[in-house]
């Protein structure tokens, strides 16, 4: 038998999903947002990763939204582009990299990884740190997926006539994004 917790949990979520589906419809720019239920609260992330708004369970959803609308008025829809280089934009939203009129499309992991190595700007980031914070994985994990990974958004961002040059670092173990002018 499952413990009730499981019930209030799966019926929160089967809520949660419904007014999702209606704030998309309703407030496109709200439906960008990221909800999750954390321990006993609800938790509104923006699409950059960071915490809009919490709210203790059993939450109003009218004054959640109420709340969330106000944060996406004030912030473009949510919208927070990570400026990578002078007119060149990480977009959280497209999960794309847009530089002028163009843009190169990244899939949800290549998105991640390039967020994760922005984020953890000249410090770097260890291998393990990166399979933690993009797929979930154990520090323990023997995995290749990071090189192949790595491996398609380097190609994917070298083939482009972007003003810059966008690569991924690896000295001892540590990586790193590396942004330069291209050579013309």
């Amino acid at each position: 038998m499952r413990p009730m917790s499981d019930y209030f949990d799966t019926e929160i979520m089967a809520t949660l999903e419904r007014w999702q589906l209606w704030m998309q419809e309703h407030y496109p720019d709200v439906a960008r947002l990221a909800l999750r239920m954390e321990h006993h609260e609800l938790v509104a992330y923006a699409p950059n990763g960071g915490v809009v708004h919490r709210a203790a369970l059993p939450v109003s959803l009218p004054e959640f939204s109420v709340v969330l609308g106000q944060y996406c008025a004030e912030n473009n829809g949510g919208n927070t582009a990570l400026q990578l280089a002078v007119g060149v934009l990480l977009d959280p939203v497209r999960r794309r990299v847009d530089y002028g009129t163009n843009f190169v499309e990244l899939t949800e992991k290549e998105y991640d990884l390039l967020h994760a190595l922005y984020h953890a700007g000249e410090d770097g980031i260890t291998k393990e740190d990166l399979l933690h914070h993009v797929w979930g994985y154990h520090p323990d994990t023997e995995t290749h997926t990071l090189e192949t990974h790595l491996y398609r958004l380097r190609q994917k961002l070298t083939d482009q006539p972007m003003p810059i040059l966008i690569e991924i670092a690896v000295q001892q173990g540590i990586y790193r994004l590396a942004v330069q002018e291209r050579a013309t």
